[in-house]
Protein backbone atom coordinates (compact mmCIF):
# COMPACT_ATOMS: atom_id res chain seq x y z
CA UNK A 1 0.00 0.00 0.00
CA UNK A 2 2.79 2.35 0.79
CA UNK A 3 4.64 1.63 -2.29
CA UNK A 4 1.12 2.25 -4.49
CA UNK A 5 1.08 6.00 -2.56
CA UNK A 6 4.35 6.86 -3.22
CA UNK A 7 3.88 6.25 -7.03
CA UNK A 8 0.64 8.20 -6.92
CA UNK A 9 2.04 10.61 -5.71
CA UNK A 10 5.76 10.52 -7.76
CA UNK A 11 3.02 10.76 -10.94
CA UNK A 12 1.04 13.73 -9.32
CA UNK A 13 4.25 15.47 -8.90
CA UNK A 14 5.43 14.56 -12.96
CA UNK A 15 1.91 15.70 -14.28
CA UNK A 16 2.21 18.94 -11.96
CA UNK A 17 5.81 19.83 -13.32
CA UNK A 18 5.00 18.80 -16.79
CA UNK A 19 1.63 21.05 -17.05
CA UNK A 20 3.54 24.07 -15.92
CA UNK A 21 6.16 23.54 -17.90
CA UNK A 22 5.32 26.25 -20.90
CA UNK A 23 6.44 25.02 -24.15
CA UNK A 24 8.35 27.08 -26.46
CA UNK A 25 6.13 28.86 -28.76
CA UNK A 26 7.27 28.46 -32.46
CA UNK A 27 5.42 31.73 -33.46
CA UNK A 28 7.73 33.65 -31.53
CA UNK A 29 10.31 35.92 -33.55
CA UNK A 30 13.43 34.13 -31.90
CA UNK A 31 12.37 30.78 -33.60
CA UNK A 32 11.32 32.12 -36.64
CA UNK A 33 14.73 34.26 -36.98
CA UNK A 34 16.58 30.95 -35.70
CA UNK A 35 14.96 28.52 -38.23
CA UNK A 36 14.88 30.86 -41.26
CA UNK A 37 18.86 31.52 -40.67
CA UNK A 38 19.32 28.02 -40.19
CA UNK A 39 18.43 27.51 -43.57
CA UNK A 40 20.01 30.22 -45.13
CA UNK A 41 23.55 29.71 -43.75
CA UNK A 42 22.53 25.86 -44.65
CA UNK A 43 21.92 27.34 -48.27
CA UNK A 44 18.65 25.16 -48.21
CA UNK A 45 16.16 26.25 -50.74
CA UNK A 46 13.53 23.95 -49.43
CA UNK A 47 13.94 25.04 -45.89
CA UNK A 48 14.03 28.39 -46.83
CA UNK A 49 10.96 28.57 -48.33
CA UNK A 50 8.98 26.83 -46.49
CA UNK A 51 9.71 29.64 -43.41
CA UNK A 52 9.34 32.56 -45.96
CA UNK A 53 5.75 30.87 -46.96
CA UNK A 54 4.81 29.51 -43.36
CA UNK A 55 5.22 33.44 -41.82
CA UNK A 56 3.39 34.89 -45.14
CA UNK A 57 6.68 36.40 -46.66
CA UNK A 58 6.41 37.02 -50.46
CA UNK A 59 9.82 36.02 -51.25
CA UNK A 60 11.49 33.56 -53.23
CA UNK A 61 14.38 31.68 -51.64
CA UNK A 62 16.26 32.21 -54.47
CA UNK A 63 16.25 35.91 -53.50
CA UNK A 64 18.07 34.95 -50.34
CA UNK A 65 20.71 32.51 -51.62
CA UNK A 66 21.88 34.95 -53.97
CA UNK A 67 22.54 36.96 -50.92
CA UNK A 68 24.26 34.73 -49.65
CA UNK A 69 26.36 33.88 -53.15
CA UNK A 70 27.65 37.28 -52.26
CA UNK A 71 28.32 37.70 -48.45
CA UNK A 72 28.17 33.89 -47.52
CA UNK A 73 26.96 32.22 -44.09
CA UNK A 74 25.73 34.93 -41.44
CA UNK A 75 27.75 35.01 -38.19
CA UNK A 76 25.31 36.63 -34.73
CA UNK A 77 27.40 39.67 -33.62
CA UNK A 78 24.94 41.19 -31.15
CA UNK A 79 21.42 41.72 -30.85
CA UNK A 80 19.58 45.21 -30.92
CA UNK A 81 16.31 44.03 -30.04
CA UNK A 82 15.21 40.40 -28.68
CA UNK A 83 11.23 40.61 -27.50
CA UNK A 84 9.01 37.97 -28.10
CA UNK A 85 7.70 39.59 -31.20
CA UNK A 86 11.11 41.32 -32.90
CA UNK A 87 14.46 40.60 -33.38
CA UNK A 88 16.59 42.52 -34.70
CA UNK A 89 20.17 40.91 -34.68
CA UNK A 90 23.58 42.37 -36.47
CA UNK A 91 25.12 39.48 -38.53
CA UNK A 92 28.60 39.37 -40.53
CA UNK A 93 28.84 37.94 -43.59
CA UNK A 94 31.38 35.29 -43.86
CA UNK A 95 32.60 35.99 -47.26
CA UNK A 96 32.59 39.70 -47.17
CA UNK A 97 33.01 40.86 -43.45
CA UNK A 98 29.75 43.47 -44.18
CA UNK A 99 27.61 43.83 -41.29
CA UNK A 100 23.77 43.42 -41.83
CA UNK A 101 21.20 44.28 -39.77
CA UNK A 102 18.28 41.30 -40.04
CA UNK A 103 14.83 42.16 -38.49
CA UNK A 104 11.96 39.75 -37.81
CA UNK A 105 8.83 41.17 -36.62
CA UNK A 106 5.65 39.05 -36.26
CA UNK A 107 2.36 40.76 -37.04
CA UNK A 108 0.18 40.59 -33.57
CA UNK A 109 -3.12 40.71 -35.12
CA UNK A 110 -1.86 38.02 -37.79
CA UNK A 111 -0.15 35.55 -35.84
CA UNK A 112 2.34 33.31 -37.09
CA UNK A 113 2.55 35.58 -40.16
CA UNK A 114 5.41 38.59 -40.05
CA UNK A 115 4.91 41.94 -41.09
CA UNK A 116 8.12 42.46 -41.51
CA UNK A 117 11.93 40.50 -42.93
CA UNK A 118 14.42 42.56 -43.74
CA UNK A 119 17.83 42.64 -44.18
CA UNK A 120 19.95 46.13 -44.89
CA UNK A 121 23.79 47.29 -44.68
CA UNK A 122 24.89 48.61 -41.29
CA UNK A 123 28.27 49.14 -39.54
CA UNK A 124 29.71 46.61 -37.37
CA UNK A 125 29.99 47.39 -33.98
CA UNK A 126 33.22 48.51 -32.68
CA UNK A 127 33.53 45.44 -30.44
CA UNK A 128 33.80 43.29 -33.67
CA UNK A 129 35.60 45.35 -36.25
CA UNK A 130 39.08 43.66 -36.98
CA UNK A 131 42.15 45.00 -35.80
CA UNK A 132 43.60 48.00 -37.80
CA UNK A 133 46.57 46.81 -39.81
CA UNK A 134 49.68 48.57 -40.85
CA UNK A 135 49.71 49.26 -44.81
CA UNK A 136 51.99 46.20 -46.14
CA UNK A 137 49.95 43.63 -44.11
CA UNK A 138 46.57 45.04 -45.27
CA UNK A 139 47.63 45.17 -48.94
CA UNK A 140 49.16 41.81 -48.60
CA UNK A 141 46.25 40.17 -47.08
CA UNK A 142 43.54 42.39 -49.44
CA UNK A 143 46.12 40.71 -52.50
CA UNK A 144 45.47 37.16 -50.87
CA UNK A 145 41.95 37.30 -50.73
CA UNK A 146 41.61 38.89 -54.24
CA UNK A 147 43.14 36.18 -55.71
CA UNK A 148 41.34 33.82 -53.71
CA UNK A 149 38.09 34.71 -54.86
CA UNK A 150 39.35 35.43 -58.42
CA UNK A 151 41.02 31.38 -58.85
CA UNK A 152 37.25 30.74 -57.31
CA UNK A 153 35.80 32.69 -60.40
CA UNK A 154 33.96 34.38 -57.19
CA UNK A 155 35.39 37.89 -58.74
CA UNK A 156 36.57 39.03 -61.60
CA UNK A 157 37.44 43.17 -62.01
CA UNK A 158 40.11 45.74 -60.88
CA UNK A 159 41.09 47.22 -57.28
CA UNK A 160 43.82 49.94 -57.07
CA UNK A 161 44.53 51.70 -53.62
CA UNK A 162 46.10 55.17 -53.57
CA UNK A 163 47.17 57.50 -50.79
CA UNK A 164 48.33 60.93 -51.39
CA UNK A 165 48.19 60.72 -54.73
CA UNK A 166 50.72 57.44 -54.66
CA UNK A 167 48.99 54.26 -55.58
CA UNK A 168 50.05 51.29 -53.16
CA UNK A 169 48.24 48.53 -54.63
CA UNK A 170 46.58 47.25 -58.33
CA UNK A 171 45.56 44.37 -58.71
CA UNK A 172 43.12 42.88 -61.70
CA UNK A 173 41.86 39.29 -62.05
CA UNK A 174 39.26 37.30 -63.45
CA UNK A 175 37.83 37.27 -66.69
CA UNK A 176 36.66 39.56 -68.91
CA UNK A 177 35.06 37.56 -71.16
CA UNK A 178 34.60 33.89 -70.95
CA UNK A 179 33.97 33.06 -74.06
CA UNK A 180 36.89 34.30 -75.55
CA UNK A 181 38.86 33.68 -72.28
CA UNK A 182 40.00 37.38 -72.17
CA UNK A 183 41.14 38.24 -69.01
CA UNK A 184 40.41 41.68 -66.90
CA UNK A 185 43.22 43.96 -67.52
CA UNK A 186 43.53 47.92 -66.37
CA UNK A 187 42.19 48.82 -69.71
CA UNK A 188 38.89 46.50 -69.18
CA UNK A 189 35.73 48.93 -68.89
CA UNK A 190 32.70 47.56 -66.45
CA UNK A 191 29.49 48.69 -66.20
CA UNK A 192 29.17 50.08 -63.08
CA UNK A 193 25.22 49.84 -62.66
CA UNK A 194 24.04 50.86 -58.70
CA UNK A 195 27.55 52.38 -57.79
CA UNK A 196 26.99 55.51 -59.95
CA UNK A 197 23.78 56.24 -57.52
CA UNK A 198 27.06 57.18 -55.07
CA UNK A 199 28.69 59.61 -57.51
CA UNK A 200 25.48 61.16 -58.04
CA UNK A 201 24.85 61.93 -54.79
CA UNK A 202 28.70 62.93 -53.84
CA UNK A 203 27.72 65.50 -57.47
CA UNK A 204 24.36 66.38 -55.44
CA UNK A 205 25.96 67.30 -52.14
CA UNK A 206 28.73 68.75 -53.50
CA UNK A 207 25.93 71.35 -55.13
CA UNK A 208 24.32 71.98 -51.64
CA UNK A 209 27.73 72.68 -50.39
CA UNK A 210 28.39 75.35 -53.05
CA UNK A 211 25.02 77.22 -52.55
CA UNK A 212 23.41 76.11 -55.65
CA UNK A 213 20.77 74.17 -53.71
CA UNK A 214 19.17 72.80 -50.42
CA UNK A 215 18.66 69.13 -49.78
CA UNK A 216 14.98 70.49 -48.81
CA UNK A 217 14.43 71.96 -51.71
CA UNK A 218 11.60 70.40 -54.13
CA UNK A 219 12.60 68.72 -57.26
CA UNK A 220 9.92 70.92 -58.74
CA UNK A 221 12.19 73.89 -57.96
CA UNK A 222 15.43 72.30 -60.63
CA UNK A 223 13.57 70.15 -62.96
CA UNK A 224 10.32 72.31 -64.88
CA UNK A 225 10.33 70.06 -67.35
CA UNK A 226 9.37 67.01 -65.42
CA UNK A 227 6.58 64.94 -66.42
CA UNK A 228 4.19 64.92 -63.44
CA UNK A 229 4.89 68.15 -61.25
CA UNK A 230 2.00 67.63 -59.03
CA UNK A 231 4.52 64.84 -57.74
CA UNK A 232 7.84 67.19 -58.30
CA UNK A 233 6.30 69.59 -55.92
CA UNK A 234 5.89 67.31 -53.25
CA UNK A 235 9.61 65.36 -53.11
CA UNK A 236 12.43 66.88 -52.18
CA UNK A 237 15.77 66.13 -52.94
CA UNK A 238 16.31 64.74 -49.69
CA UNK A 239 13.95 62.03 -49.84
CA UNK A 240 15.23 61.13 -53.56
CA UNK A 241 18.74 60.86 -51.68
CA UNK A 242 17.55 58.76 -48.63
CA UNK A 243 15.24 56.58 -50.66
CA UNK A 244 11.63 57.91 -49.45
CA UNK A 245 10.42 59.83 -52.50
CA UNK A 246 7.74 57.05 -53.49
CA UNK A 247 9.31 56.84 -56.73
CA UNK A 248 9.03 53.45 -58.26
CA UNK A 249 11.53 51.24 -60.05
CA UNK A 250 11.76 50.75 -63.79
CA UNK A 251 12.88 47.80 -64.63
CA UNK A 252 9.32 46.09 -65.29
CA UNK A 253 7.41 45.02 -68.39
CA UNK A 254 7.48 48.26 -69.96
CA UNK A 255 11.38 48.61 -69.69
CA UNK A 256 11.81 45.11 -71.50
CA UNK A 257 9.56 46.29 -74.18
CA UNK A 258 11.51 49.46 -74.59
CA UNK A 259 15.01 49.09 -73.34
CA UNK A 260 16.37 49.44 -76.74
CA UNK A 261 15.17 52.76 -77.14
CA UNK A 262 15.89 54.18 -73.69
CA UNK A 263 18.97 56.04 -74.49
CA UNK A 264 18.72 59.26 -72.07
CA UNK A 265 17.19 60.26 -68.87
CA UNK A 266 14.60 62.38 -71.13
CA UNK A 267 13.44 58.77 -72.33
CA UNK A 268 12.98 57.36 -69.19
CA UNK A 269 10.79 60.08 -67.76
CA UNK A 270 8.24 59.62 -70.97
CA UNK A 271 8.06 56.12 -69.95
CA UNK A 272 7.66 56.84 -66.20
CA UNK A 273 7.71 60.33 -65.13
CA UNK A 274 3.53 60.45 -64.86
CA UNK A 275 3.58 57.97 -62.71
CA UNK A 276 2.32 58.52 -58.89
CA UNK A 277 4.17 57.92 -56.19
CA UNK A 278 3.94 54.17 -54.48
CA UNK A 279 3.48 56.12 -51.07
CA UNK A 280 3.48 59.36 -49.65
CA UNK A 281 7.14 61.17 -50.30
CA UNK A 282 8.80 60.66 -46.32
CA UNK A 283 6.79 57.78 -45.16
CA UNK A 284 8.52 54.56 -46.11
CA UNK A 285 11.72 53.39 -47.35
CA UNK A 286 12.10 52.02 -51.09
CA UNK A 287 15.22 51.64 -53.35
CA UNK A 288 13.81 53.23 -56.87
CA UNK A 289 16.17 53.91 -59.76
CA UNK A 290 13.40 56.55 -61.08
CA UNK A 291 14.48 58.50 -58.19
CA UNK A 292 17.95 58.54 -59.01
CA UNK A 293 17.46 59.58 -62.52
CA UNK A 294 16.17 62.55 -61.05
CA UNK A 295 19.69 63.26 -59.15
CA UNK A 296 21.55 63.05 -62.15
CA UNK A 297 19.34 65.16 -64.42
CA UNK A 298 19.21 68.11 -61.14
CA UNK A 299 23.61 67.79 -61.11
CA UNK A 300 23.21 67.75 -64.91
CA UNK A 301 21.69 70.95 -64.73
CA UNK A 302 23.50 72.62 -62.42
CA UNK A 303 26.64 71.72 -64.09
CA UNK A 304 25.43 73.07 -67.66
CA UNK A 305 24.73 76.00 -66.08
CA UNK A 306 21.32 75.73 -67.94
CA UNK A 307 18.58 75.62 -65.31
CA UNK A 308 17.06 78.54 -63.34
CA UNK A 309 14.82 77.81 -60.32
CA UNK A 310 11.08 78.71 -60.44
CA UNK A 311 10.03 77.72 -56.54
CA UNK A 312 11.20 77.31 -53.72
CA UNK A 313 8.68 75.00 -51.62
CA UNK A 314 10.17 72.34 -48.95
CA UNK A 315 9.45 69.12 -47.06
CA UNK A 316 10.44 68.16 -43.83
CA UNK A 317 11.04 64.36 -45.12
CA UNK A 318 14.00 62.21 -43.58
CA UNK A 319 17.01 63.45 -42.83
CA UNK A 320 19.77 62.19 -45.38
Amino acid sequence: MLLIRTLMVVLLLFSTSTWARVPTDPAQAEQIFRRWLAAYNAGDSQALQAVLSSHGIDHTAQRYLDIRETFGPFEVLTRTVDTPDTIAAIVRGTSSDRGILITVAIDPANRPYLKTLQLEGVEIPDAFKPARLEMPALIAQSRARLDTLAAQDKLSGTFLLAQDGKVQMAWQGGRADREQGIPVDSSTTFRLASLNKMFTAVAILQLAEAGKLTLDDTIARHLRDYPHQAVATSITIRQLLNHTSGLGEIFDEAFERRKASLKTLADYWEVYGAAAPAFQPGTQDQYPTTATSCWARSSRRHRDSRMTPTSNSTSSGRRA
